[in-house]
């Protein structure tokens, strides 16, 4: 899910809607405020923006609703130190934020679902593919089972147990709300292998890809 969105930033690149030298709170600006008014996308992309890792929203919150979560992480989500100076995995707050930038510098206004299946999934021919379980896609459908491992729940409105929100077919999780399958996601990975696209369809430039795939975490400090 979270490189889905990931390529939603990349294109907003390529098509000079946004630098990853962006401050988030130039797009957002209701994200400002104290440190967080430095973090940039790059920051975001990098895991570096010093945002804490946050897996629960508190107790009882459902996570299925992309505004709701939105909402909690603008509430929840401080920088635990400047941007730029260590590592630490974020993936809900980055990819939420990514996720809600790139609906707002949108042009056609789409939501997020909208862009990932018009702007991923359809132009790679990745029908089995969906934020959210297509309701298609239901009986073919595997339902995560965590086993325990981890203890923060995933709870969605239709209150279907503790990881209930992986069988929503309207949830919108940016960073963890995808299904696929095997053979969609070879198709993803051959666009990246062949430097941003597949069968003629042009996804995302290669100069920007030769940059994505660079280590950037260096020897900072890292979770």
């Amino acid at each position: 899910t979270k490189a889905f969105t990931n390529l939603l930033i990349f294109q907003a690149v390529d098509r000079g809607l946004l630098a990853l030298t962006d401050r988030v709170s130039d797009v957002i600006p209701e994200f400002g405020g104290g440190l967080r008014s430095s973090v940039t996308f790059y920051h975001l992309l990098t895991q570096s923006s010093g945002l804490p890792s946050i897996f629960n929203l508190g107790a009882g919150k459902y996570i299925d609703r992309f505004d709701e979560v939105f909402a909690d992480i603008l509430r929840l989500a401080h920088c635990e130190c400047p941007p730029g100076e260590r590592v630490t995995y974020s993936p809900m707050v980055a990819h939420v934020l990514m996720a809600e930038a790139a609906r707002r510098i949108d042009p056609k206004k789409r939501s997020v679902r909208q862009l990932l299946t018009e702007e991923v999934f359809v132009p790679l021919g990745m029908k089995d593919s969906a934020l959210g379980v297509r309701a298609d896609l239901k009986s073919r459908h595997v339902i995560p089972d965590l086993r325990g491992n981890v203890p923060a729940q995933h709870l969605g409105h239709s209150n279907y147990g503790p990881d209930g929100a992986f069988q929503e077919e309207h949830a919108e999780m940016p960073w963890v709300g995808a299904v696929s399958t095997v053979p969609d996601l070879l198709r993803y990975a051959e666009m990246l292998r062949r430097g941003g696209s597949l069968e003629g369809a042009r996804i995302v430039s290669r100069a920007l890809l030769d940059q994505a795939t660079i280590n950037r975490c260096g020897d900072k400090p890292n979770e």
